[in-house]
Parts: structure tokens; C-alpha cells; sequence
């Protein structure tokens, strides 16, 4: 059985996607709290089952973009609360840590069992495919290594504006270094670079870093949960276009820059009302 794609051609568009809506769903969830609770059941469902879609697509980038998407989360939460339940929190943590370095080995072993993710929908189990991460010399991750060597011998030889838009699969094949090279560098940034020269790329980062600049400002000033999923389903999708050319693809990136456009939109509405309510209790 393959990899789970939907109508996306490739399990890690899919994947790409998911990696978006999740933090969303998951910041209207907190969003919602506490009023309908038949819209909050269908969020809960709908998250847990969009998980389980990311998992089946055994795709190791996105897991990696969402986790650190969901670090942030986590962590906007986590700062926000008062210092007891954070002490207590801590507290809890080293105890349970205490706790399961003095038990016996057997138990931890069963402890560490229940840990170890073996479902198998694909080649290869989910913990299988986790640990391959770390293998360099092993499946795709070699062939990625050389697609990037590819794409940075481009960008020494077109260091400044690039070799031209769109231009990258025509001028790869006079760098192919291997069977099977020649092609997409599997890399947003270093395509990016490669096509539109480091000038291009730093234009890109300087409008990515802009726009998390404003959005963290507005959370250290504003509780918005919404805006929280927002802004982390965008930086899981920019930590995944690390290993894929997702800004390349008309059905991501359309919903990249849309991503980006609704969070700036939900910023100024919220401002704007804040404002209002501030002038009408004065």
C-alpha cells in the first residue's frame, strides 16, 4: 500500500498541506473554548483525523515542520501562564523523570515499548522511517544531499540575481552529477537562490521575517489563538520547503501566501476592534 496523497500528486504536497490546517483547526479549537461545543467536537475529530493522515504519508519533513510548528504553540501557551502552574508544571516533569529513572529495568523497558511507534501503512514502519532520519547514507536522503550540491554549484556560478525564473530544471541538466540528478533540488530556498540569486532569496527571508516580526509582537500583546495556529502551520510549512520545492507547487504555495495574507488580515481586524472598544470605553 502507498503513501497517503489525497488529490495532491505526491504524499508530501499532502503532507505540506496538513502541516498547515492542523495548527489552524487547532487555534480555532482554543479559539471556541468554551461555546459550541458541537463545533469544538468537530474540530477535535477532524484534527485527530488529519493526524493520522499526516503520519500516513511517512513524510519526515513535514513531521519535523510540525513538531517545531507545534513547539511553538506549546510555547506561546506555556509563557503565558502564571508562575505557579509553570513551577508546578516543572515540578511534575522532574518528578516523573525522578520516578522513571529509579524503576527497575523491566518496567522500563515495557515504558519504552509503549513509546515505539511500529504501525505500518507503507515500505517501512512509522518508527522505522523516524530512525532513517538520522541514516545519511540511506534511502532518499543521499539522493537529496547530491540534488542540493547540484543546486549550490548553480548558485556559485549565478551567485547574485540567479540564472532566471523558472529556469532551474533547463540550466540542472548541465550540473548533473549523477544518475537520476539533473533535477528539482527538492529545496525551496535553494532553488530560490539558485533561480533569482542571493539577493532574491534575502528579499524573501526579509518579508518572511517581517511578517513573524509583527505577528509575535501581536501575540506578546494579545492572547489570539487564532493567529497562534496561523503563524505555526506557517513556519511548519517553511521548515518542511526546506526539503521539498512546496513554494514551487501552484497548490501550496497559493495557499502559502494566503496563509500569509489571512493572518495579516486577522491582525488588523483584532486591532482595529481593540481600538474601537478602547475609544468607546473611554
Amino acid at each position: 500500500m502507498g503513501k497517503a496523497k489525497a488529490s495532491f500528486a505526491t504524499s508530501s504536497g499532502f503532507a505540506g498541506w496538513l502541516i498547515v490546517i492542523i495548527p489552524l483547526f487547532l487555534g480555532l479549537l482554543a479559539t471556541n473554548k468554551g461555546k459550541n461545543k458541537n463545533l469544538r467536537g468537530f474540530l477535535l475529530i477532524l484534527i485527530i483525523l488529519l493526524t493520522i493522515c499526516l503520519i500516513l504519508t511517512y513524510s519526515r519533513g513535514a513531521w519535523l515542520g510540525f513538531a517545531i510548528g507545534i513547539s511553538l504553540m506549546i510555547w506561546n501557551v506555556f509563557k503565558n501562564l502564571a508562575l505557579k502552574i509553570k513551577m508546578l508544571c516543572l515540578f511534575v516533569s522532574v518528578g516523573l523523570l525522578a520516578i522513571y529513572l529509579v524503576l527497575p529495568q523491566p518496567i522500563k523497558t515495557k515504558i519504552s515499548a509503549i513509546g515505539r511507534i511500529d504501525f505500518k501503512y507503507s515500505y517501512q514502519t512509522v518508527n522505522a522511517r523516524i530512525k532513517s532520519t538520522l541514516k545519511i547514507d540511506q534511502g532518499s536522503t543521499p539522493i537529496r544531499l547530491n540534488l542540493w550540491k547540484e543546486s549550490l554549484s548553480i548558485i556559485r556560478d549565478y551567485p547574485l540575481v540567479g540564472c532566471g525564473l523558472n529556469t532551474y530544471s533547463t540550466v540542472a541538466r548541465g550540473y548533473k552529477s549523477f544518475e537520476g540528478g539533473g533535477v528539482y533540488p527538492h529545496n525551496s530556498y535553494l532553488q530560490m537562490a539558485a533561480e533569482t540569486g542571493l539577493f532574491g532569496l534575502t528579499a524573501f527571508l526579509w518579508v518572511l521575517f517581517t511578517f513573524f516580526k509583527v505577528g509575535m509582537h501581536y501575540l506578546n500583546q494579545s492572547r489570539n489563538f487564532l493567529v497562534l495556529g496561523l503563524l505555526s502551520g506557517i513556519l511548519a510549512f517553511m521548515v518542511h520547503a526546506f526539503f521539498d520545492t512546496h513554494l514551487y507547487s501552484l497548490q501550496l504555495v497559493v495557499l502559502f501566501w494566503y496563509m500569509l495574507g489571512l493572518t495579516v488580515a486577522v491582525i488588523k481586524i483584532e486591532e482595529k476592534n481593540e481600538t474601537i472598544s478602547y475609544n468607546t470605553r473611554a
